[in-house]
């Protein structure tokens, strides 16, 4: 029960401390999205980029409770008081997630389902009530990428709409140095579009990548490799410190950065 956000913030800090980590990749998923924030807040020292899959940042003193839905804050309190003993959330079967309470489930399968119901795990509920905190505005120092799942849900272009109309809950994504993408899948990408988000995948990653003037391309931002000088077309990508042609198979050796 006394599991909540500091604790796994801490967890992931530690890691990064204990194994000596320097220019790594935080890759936050819906609810991760908090912790990478917080350890990137603690951490920007040890950090290359922080990438945010179908989620976002809070700001310092709110919790994840203070910016759900109003459905699917109830829905989650309600199964923490009938099926987790008052301090866990229990794993939602598919009948709840499939109308998309918890984010849109395009692309999901019945293995992927099936997958849920096996190996999911409850997740203490203090980790949705704790609020977040921050001593830096921004990760000095730390790329910001964030990866929308466009299939049911927040698309490139609404996010800049919504930034233009002075939305608060875009706020966060207004500064100049976000870096915005999106897959054409659902909220589960990691289970409908493993290639597309896998570090040193085989696959060719495809994303919608915005430009600063706000029109988009399809990932084909030219760039080349700060340790070989090879021409990639991938190389605003910041989920593998390497190119996708000479230094591949040597990744220590080489960091990519946009031309």
């Amino acid at each position: 029960p006394d599991t909540d956000l500091n604790t796994h913030v801490a967890d992931v800090v530690n890691l990064l401390d204990y194994e000596r980590l320097s220019d790594a990749v935080l890759v936050g998923h819906s609810y991760a999205g908090v912790v990478v924030t917080g350890v990137a807040d603690r951490r920007p020292e040890r950090l290359a980029a922080v990438v945010y899959l179908d989620t976002g940042p809070l700001p310092d003193g709110l919790a994840i409770v203070d910016v759900q839905a109003p459905q699917q804050r109830e829905q989650q309190r309600r199964d923490v008081d009938e099926r987790g003993d008052g301090w866990r959330w229990p794993v939602p079967d598919r009948a709840t997630l499939e109308p998309g309470t918890y984010g849109s489930v395009s692309g999901l399968d019945d293995d992927h389902f099936r997958l849920f119901a096996e190996r999911a795990t409850p997740q203490p509920y203090a980790t949705f009530t704790s609020p977040l905190r921050l001593t830096h505005d921004r990760p000095p120092g730390v790329r910001r990428v964030a990866i929308f799942a466009a299939a049911g849900g927040m698309t490139v272009a609404a996010l800049r709409d919504l930034i233009a109309q002075g939305d608060p809950r875009a706020a966060l994504f207004a500064d100049p140095d976000w870096e915005l993408h999106e897959l054409r899948t659902g909220h589960w990408a990691m289970f409908s579009a493993p290639e597309a988000i896998s570090e040193g995948g085989s696959a060719t990653i495809t994303v919608t990548a915005s430009d600063p003037a706000g029109g988009s391309s399809a990932g084909t931002s030219a760039g080349t490799c700060a340790a070989c000088s090879t021409p990639d077309a991938a190389a605003r990508w910041p989920s593998s410190a390497r190119c996708r042609t000479r230094c591949s198979p040597s990744p220590s050796s080489c960091r990519r950065t946009a031309a």
